[in-house]
Parts: C-alpha cells; structure tokens; sequence
C-alpha cells in the first residue's frame, strides 16, 4: 500500500484495506499486496471540513492537502477521488507540498480517480517527494524497487530507500528493510540486522514488525533468546500478544494459536476460543476457521 500523510499530526503506522485491487491484472495484484509496507493517515485533524474550505480558498496549500484526504477516505465529507486528486495536484504543483505529492502519487498507482494506474508519474511524484524530505514516500519507493512494480526488481535500491527513509524514524521503513534483509539471508549474515530493523518498527509501534519478532522468538531464528537459536516461548507470546492488542488480528490468531498449544502460557482454550473470536468479530475469515476446528477439536 501506498502512504497517504496528514500534513499537521504526526503519521501513525496503520494498513490500509482499500489499497488492494480486484481482478486478475498482474500488476493490479502485485498492489494488493502493499498492505505490509505503507501506512495510513494518522487520526482526524482537529479542523472541520468547512474550516478547511475557507483555508483553501485563500490558497493553504497544508489546508489543501488534509481537504484532500479527506475527500480521498470519506472522512467528514462525501467520498470523492476526483475531489481529492484536484486538491491534491494544486497542492502539489502549486505549493510543492511534498505530502500532496505523495498522496498524489499513491492515487496514481492504485488508479483512484483515474482510469486506469500511472506508475511513471507515481514514481516521478515519490521520487520530487522522497528528495525533498518525505520518508513516507521514500518508503514507497523503496517497496516499488523490492516488488518490481512500475520498475525492475532492484534489492539494492530497495534498500537504499528504506535506508533513507529509516533515518527519519519511519516505522514502516524498518519492517520492510527488515523483511527485504529476512528474503536475502544467505549464510545468516544478517541475523542481527534483521531483528534490530524489526525490534525498531515494533518500537513505533508497528503490530506486523511486533508478529515477526513474535515469530523469530518462538522459532529460535537469528540467534535470539537467552540461549543463542533457542525457543523463547515467553518472550514470543509477549510479541504476540502487543501486536494483538495493537489490533493486527494476525496477532490476535498466533496469541489464540499460543493458548491453544500451551506456548510460553499454560494451555486454555477458552482463552483461545476469546482472542480468535476478537480476530473473527474484525473480520478476519481465518479466525472464523480456527474457532469451528477448535470447537470440533477441543484439546
């Protein structure tokens, strides 16, 4: 998924649904699964939308920016791509807003208020916004290089944006670097890397970053643990059990899965029945599985 950034609050690490395509188009399908390396807007601004109106019509281009994303998500206003692609390139073109760039490019790549995807301009556009100090977008960059869309597959770019754009904090960035690092582990030369770049989106609160820490413990991988590849249970149920409470209903299915099997808790499958049961009632088809074989196969 693409990043679409508030300009006045501080960008908070979540995932976007409607960033997936339908359909079979391959590069429509590579998109969707975007969901791990962009994040949302952060929470809704204190500026009501007809405040933001009479911003922009005496050329506010940061007013310009959240109207748009606001247009873009239905957020206090009816929802309207169209709207929000205008606002959007006046910003951009007009103001230079680097975020209106940004947005505006993860609306050309997801074909909103368009015909059909613009990855050229969308690269174009990340790239002015990326230069000019937008990490979200060199974020963005970075996962276009790792997957190959709109540009070749280039790991060693990849890596040079998420770099970039770790320097700024980005929470996103870290876990994507370290999924990139995770893919190319030959001879575990990057064990520690790998979980330094996830412990470092964990801790901006990432939940994806909070499940791989959770599953690297469990496995013993990377050398983590007290001893050195060894399982440590408590540590990994800890991990789970922060990226459930952060909402990741994948962390709510391995906190559930923990429970069931007695992993770093004692066995209890009521408990376990309670966390698939939150991740069922947020919509997560998987769980609905797990708790009819788990109420077919109690343990």
């Amino acid at each position: 998924m693409i990043l679409g950034v508030r300009p006045w609050i501080p960008v908070v690490s979540l995932f976007i649904a409607r960033c997936a395509f339908a359909g079979g188009d391959p590069t429509r399908d590579a998109l969707s699964q975007m969901m791990q390396s962009l994040q949302a807007p952060g929470p809704a601004d204190p500026h009501s939308p007809d405040e933001l109106q009479k911003l922009v019509k005496k050329r506010n281009f940061a007013a310009m920016t959240e109207l748009g994303v606001r247009y873009w998500h239905g957020d206090g206003v009816p929802l309207d791509l169209k709207m929000a692609r205008r606002l959007f390139y006046s910003a951009a073109i007009e103001g230079g807003d680097h975020t209106a760039i940004n947005n505006l490019a993860c609306m050309d790549i997801r074909a909103e208020g368009i015909e059909k995807p613009d990855l050229r301009e969308a690269i174009d556009f990340l790239t002015q916004a990326a230069n000019a100090g937008c990490a979200e977008a060199a974020n963005n960059i970075g996962y276009l290089y790792s997957s190959g869309t709109g540009v070749p597959a280039d790991p060693s770019e990849a890596r040079r944006w998420y770099t970039k754009a770790t320097t700024a904090g980005n929470a996103a960035a870290f876990y994507n670097l370290g999924r990139l690092l995770e893919r190319s582990n030959s001879n575990n030369a990057n064990d520690k890397l790998i979980v330094d770049d996830y412990t470092a989106a964990a801790m901006r609160g990432d939940p994806e970053a909070m499940l791989a820490l959770g599953r690297i413990y469990r496995d013993g991988l990377y050398g983590v643990g007290a001893n050195a590849k060894q399982p440590d249970a408590a540590t990994a149920i800890s991990w789970f059990r922060r990226a459930a409470e952060a909402g990741s209903t994948k962390g709510m299915r391995a906190l559930a899965q923990c429970y069931a099997d007695g992993v770093g808790v004692p066995a209890d499958q009521r408990m376990a029945e309670s966390w698939l049961r939150r991740a069922a009632n947020a919509g997560d088809a998987d769980a609905t599985r797990d708790l009819t074989k788990l109420a077919s196969h109690p343990k």
